[in-house]
């Protein structure tokens, strides 16, 4: 799946051309208002469909099977995010209501991340093929929950020094699950049936 590099590379270039963007203190929506903000949207946009492809993609694999639940969530999670990107952010020291939309979708978009992670490992267990990724769902579920939380729990005004950072670090293990996802519907491999195929075939 080209989403996660390609977001990040997008939003990387984004920050880079913006010299009073701090990606330490402020977050990635927040590059909306700089002179390249059509980056971060175009890359939010970019993502959401890189998202929805996955999610095709997986319900056609598991056409008929009640994995297809992750894939709708995964459906979901695509449309939050073209919903982010059409809904900025409020410009530091403004609050509208479209700020408050982009932050409420935001928070669900959060949830129905962990939801899919939490639900995959009871999922893709049933799965022979798809077994080994379990357990990498329940510690992205994990961390991604407890950060989450954290977000809310630490002191405003120490958060407000790390949020941007904050923000990648936990985007971090998502992508790296949306990844594992995408390469092993690519591949189309099962570890187990390649062991025994080199038994079978010596």
């Amino acid at each position: 799946m080209m989403g996660p590099p390609l977001f990040a590379i997008l939003v990387t270039i984004g920050a880079l051309l913006e010299p009073n963007y701090d990606w330490v203190r402020q977050t990635i929506s927040q590059l909306v208002w700089g002179s390249t903000g059509w980056l971060q949207t175009f890359a939010f946009i970019l993502f959401a469909l890189c998202l929805a492809m996955l999610a095709g993609g997986l319900s056609w694999h598991w056409r008929g099977k009640s994995t297809r639940w992750l894939s709708f969530g995964l459906m979901l999670l695509a449309f939050s995010f073209l919903l982010i990107a059409c809904f900025p952010t409020d410009h530091p020291g403004v609050r509208t209501a479209i700020g408050i939309w982009h932050q409420q979708v935001t928070r669900g978009a959060i949830l129905l991340f962990v939801l899919c992670t939490m639900l995959s490992p009871v999922l893709l267990w049933r799965d022979i093929c798809w077994r080994d990724l379990s357990i990498a769902g329940v510690i992205v579920a994990a961390i991604t929950l407890s950060m989450a939380l954290g977000w809310d729990w630490f002191p405003a005004e120490w958060l407000k020094n790390w949020k941007g950072l904050y923000e990648r670090l936990m985007l971090i293990p998502a992508f790296l699950w949306l990844e594992l996802i995408s390469s092993r519907l690519w591949k189309r491999s099962c570890p187990e049936k390649r062991s025994s195929d080199r038994d079978r075939f010596g």
